[in-house]
């Protein structure tokens, strides 16, 4: 068992050497519409796709990362970038900062609870 992105695991699931069990995403993948979501598995509140961030250490000046962020935004929302990570499976969805920090907020102790549940240890 492993928990992966389809980045990864994309060519054994459609080789038919891995089976799908649940897809961490709000909605089905159209390249994998057999694999129900974690929403439909119990876990509404748990959206566990990959999420990529780009992050400064703290105390990197303010107009310094208002230089960044729309830098990021457009590369992160350009064509050529969506294009290259359909190819392996990962749908690019932009957020700014305080969207990312409210994402990363809900979602980490979604993650823990799921993993509590399943009776995952912390190491």
């Amino acid at each position: 068992m492993t928990s992966n992105t389809l980045a990864t695991l994309g060519a054994q699931l459609k080789a038919g050497k891995l089976r799908g069990l649940g897809i961490g995403t709000k909605k089905r993948h159209p390249d994998y519409p057999d694999i129900p979501t974690t929403a439909e598995l119990g876990y509404p509140d748990v959206n566990v796709s990959v999420w990529f961030g780009v992050f400064v250490p703290t105390g990197v000046p303010k107009q310094v990362v208002d230089a960044l962020v729309p830098v990021v935004e457009k590369i992160f929302n350009s064509p050529e970038v969506i294009q290259r990570a359909e190819k392996v499976g990962i749908d690019v969805d932009y957020m700014g900062p305080e969207e990312l920090r409210k994402h990363m907020e809900v979602q980490i102790p979604l993650l823990e609870k799921a993993a509590r549940d399943a009776n995952i240890p912390k190491k």
